[in-house]
């Protein structure tokens, strides 16, 4: 495990290195995990929701479906 680490630390050194476009890269990629971080929070929130109260009839509840 720690020899993979090390590969890995190596080959984002290398990366960085010869890639002078690697920070515009890597924040697009850090938003993209945060933008789908958001995404899977809000959809695990709603089904929670719908859980918790028992809802049978969710297309009656439009904000929640937003």
């Amino acid at each position: 495990m720690k020899d993979q680490r090390i590969a890995s630390v190596e080959t984002w050194a290398k990366y960085v290195r010869s890639n002078k476009n690697w920070k515009n890269e890597h924040t697009k990629f850090i938003n993209a995990q945060f933008k789908k971080h958001d995404r899977i929070l809000s959809k695990l929130s709603k089904e929670k929701i719908i859980k918790l109260y028992g809802i049978k009839n969710v297309s009656g509840y439009t904000k929640l479906l937003k």
